[in-house]
């Protein structure tokens, strides 16, 4: 722990003073500095407990020596392009046996090497200092990925063993009373209700605001730029802008109530340092669940599918809809319970069961998904209705396997793949909306009737045609490139 507080508190420095200073150091002080900088952080590699803030802090620093060399090399390239120059202009020195050149040409001529050879000497070590920081970086790298690997594929206790419950249920029970008895302390000390009748006032005013202006403007967004009933066919462009407004609107609201609640909570009592860590993670956890669960909700469109921005069936985007709503929830109770866990000095064990417990939820939760037959059935085209069953059967018995590989002590291992599963999901669902934004985009480019678009297509002599190939080739390239 001290080798590591230690070596954390020196790389941040080393990065602080050559970032403050860099503009005022000399040739020699900027080449000097650079090697002890890469020295150091040599030494700090072969520390075996070095932390990951560490090795990101590392990263950035080498990064920064990295460019700074190249800038440094690129500042001293018209100098060395001078010298050159100014040594081409003296021409040739007399061979031996011809007659010397005059004595200033000479000394001109000294000088003038002295100064190239000094300035190939500075170019020369500094793109050592970039290579060895090219080299220390693929060292960094390498640590990082043979950690990660170490630390996924280790196997550590078991969750569901007896030993790790009898460990871990005196710490729950522990935390749980501290942190009733905190909250008990608050709302009983006597200055409390002195307080909050001070903040009486404050919380009468943000009422009268949140009634008589939060709430109109919600809903003249809502009308102004929502979506509109009378509307039966919205084109893509349209639906978009209106989930982007709906969803950050409907955010916003139980977001403005829940800063409110949080503030006057803050401020009108005196809580402990972690009550107020507590509070501060539940209120980012209900913000994290508002905001996701405002924009998937405008995003499927579970009740209106004519504004729905991607292309599903309604009994789909309903059952995505109930999923995104549970899955939110989980991620917001972890939010919480990292918070809670930490506060409290949580041991390994509190900390498997908690990686175990939401693993578990996301890949059951998974597995219901890919094996709801009501929500996949519409989605599935006749010619492949028995390979996509087939395919969703396998998936969900591989993501159940994980949760058997998570119960043998590869608990890292399997939150790793629950997460990167819904994030590759997540990714896909992006990639689709961008596919249909874009493709609309040109679309409107190349086939609009506004003024713009029919002015080129006249310009250019494009009959129908031509402009169909042009759609056609630019949302290719575009699909690549996405």
């Amino acid at each position: 722990m001290y080798k590591q507080t230690v070596g954390k508190i020196f790389v941040i420095l080393v990065a602080l003073f050559v970032t403050v200073n860099a503009q005022e150091d000399s040739t020699s002080d900027f080449l000097e500095r650079s090697q002890t900088i890469l020295d150091t952080i040599a030494n700090q590699l072969e520390i075996a407990d070095i932390s990951d803030e560490q090795l990101q802090e590392i990263r950035r620093e080498l990064d920064r020596v990295r460019n700074q060399s190249t800038e440094y090399i690129d500042e001293i390239q018209p100098d060395l392009r001078s010298a050159s120059e100014e040594l081409e202009a003296l021409g040739p020195a007399p061979a031996e046996g011809e007659e010397t050149e005059p004595e200033n040409i000479a000394t001109q001529r000294t000088d003038i090497n002295i100064r190239l050879n000094e300035i190939e000497g500075r170019i020369t070590e500094a793109e050592l200092i970039a290579t060895r920081t090219s080299r220390l970086l693929s060292e960094l790298a390498e640590l990082r990925r043979t950690r990660f690997s170490r630390t996924l594929f280790s196997s550590g206790p078991s969750p569901l063993s007896m030993r790790v419950w009898r460990q871990a249920w005196p710490q729950i029970k522990g935390a749980s009373t501290a942190g009733r008895q905190a909250f008990n302390n608050v709302i009983t000390a006597d200055p409390l209700q002195a307080q909050m009748r001070d903040s009486i006032i404050a919380i009468a005013l943000a009422a009268i605001i949140a009634i008589f202006f939060a709430w109109p403007l919600h809903s003249w967004l809502l009308n102004k730029f929502g979506r509109d009933p009378r509307v039966q066919k919205p084109g893509f462009m349209e639906a978009m802008r209106a989930m982007l407004v709906v969803g950050a609107v409907r955010a916003l609201l139980p977001t403005a109530a829940a800063a409110l609640v949080y503030i006057v909570a803050i401020y009108s009592t005196e809580p402990t340092a972690a009550i107020r860590d507590i509070a501060r993670s539940l209120f980012l956890g209900f913000v994290f669940f508002a905001w996701v669960v405002a924009f998937f909700r405008a995003s499927l469109s579970p009740t209106s599918s004519a504004w729905r921005v991607l292309p599903l069936p309604d009994n789909f985007a309903g059952g995505m809809w109930h999923f995104i709503i549970l899955l939110t929830l989980v991620y917001a109770l972890d939010i919480v319970l990292s918070e809670v866990f930490s506060i409290y000095g949580a041991r390994l064990e509190i900390t498997i069961l908690r990686d175990y417990l939401i693993a578990l939820i996301v890949i059951i939760l998974l597995t219901i998904l890919l094996l709801r037959q009501d929500m996949w059935r519409p989605a599935e085209p006749a010619s492949a209705k028995p390979r996509w069953r087939a395919s969703r059967i396998i998936g969900a018995i591989i993501l159940l396997l994980f949760t058997v590989v998570g119960a043998f002590g590869y608990v890292a291992l399997m939150k790793y793949v629950a997460t990167q599963v819904l994030l590759t999901g997540g990714l896909f669902l992006l990639l689709l909306i961008l596919h249909r934004l874009g493709r609309e985009f040109i679309a409107q480019m190349v086939s609009g009737d506004n003024w713009l678009t029919s002015h080129i297509r006249d310009y250019l002599h494009f009959d129908i045609e031509s402009t169909n190939r042009l759609e056609f080739w630019a949302g290719v390239t575009y699909d690549i490139i996405l």
